[in-house]
């Protein structure tokens, strides 16, 4: 997922990234679900983001992940920061 920036507008910051016109998990897959491979490959990839985010001090609530339609890769492109 491309990221372009970011602006604040206290108390909230704003990132400006990519648009995913394909959508979360539930639009992607609708409801015929996914299978156990694309199941573990999208949650190989989330633990990644996650694994990101985390490393370099994020804390987060309100995930949102999407699905880029370049290379049909999971990102986690919509949360909530949060603080400790």
């Amino acid at each position: 997922m491309q990221y372009f920036g970011w602006f604040a507008n206290l108390p909230s910051i704003f990132l400006a990234m990519e648009y995913m016109p394909l959508g979360n998990l539930a639009k992607h897959f609708g409801k015929s679900g996914c299978s156990e491979k694309e199941a573990a490959t999208v949650t190989y990839q989330l633990l990644r983001a996650l694994k990101f985010m985390h490393d370099r001090g994020f804390v987060h609530r309100n995930l949102k992940p999407t699905v880029s339609p370049n290379s049909l890769k999971w990102s986690i492109s919509q949360f909530s920061l949060d603080h400790c």
